[in-house]
């Protein structure tokens, strides 16, 4: 995946993982030197427990960057150039890096001016998120209803007949 995205994009990693641990996973998975630049947690901002990453801590033209990453909340100040990617957990099967490819090989070759109108259009996250927070909030209700539910119990149960 790192041989074939170097040549059509500058890479680099902004990871939520801290400097030390985060410079050996990639000594293991790019010896070639593949990944040009790197940004570690003390660059991510935390944001209710979740590491957001803040693309224009990069210095380049968002009109000309995607974030892959397996966490939708680390978009949250420029969603519109976040690409989400499934979680790797040991998997010699895992195609997800394969399948993102054949997507960017068509952006790399695409004369788009922006590719965050054709990231937005693909991979929808602000809708994602939306149902996300929208599914949030009625479960809390949910729970609420419940609490108050058992509280009005325990009360009924307080009381003389």
């Amino acid at each position: 995946f790192l041989e074939e995205a170097s040549q059509h994009f500058e890479l680099v990693c902004f990871t939520a993982s801290q400097r030390l641990y985060a410079e050996r996973i990639i000594r293991l998975i790019d010896p070639k030197g593949r990944i040009e630049h790197t940004l570690y947690r003390d660059s991510c901002v935390s944001v209710h427990g979740n590491f957001v990453k803040d693309l224009s801590l990069l210095g380049r033209d968002l009109r000309h960057t995607v974030l892959l990453d397996n966490s939708p909340h680390a978009f949250g100040y420029q969603v519109e150039n976040g690409v989400p990617i499934a979680s790797w957990f040991d998997d010699d099967a895992d195609a997800q890096l394969p399948a993102v490819m054949a997507w960017l090989r068509m952006l790399a070759v695409s004369s788009a001016p922006d590719v965050r109108p054709l990231v937005t259009a693909k991979f929808r996250i602000k809708e994602r998120l939306a149902r996300r927070d929208l599914a949030g909030v009625l479960l809390r209700q949910q729970q609420q209803r419940l609490f108050e539910q058992q509280l009005f119990e325990q009360q009924q149960q307080l009381l003389p007949l």
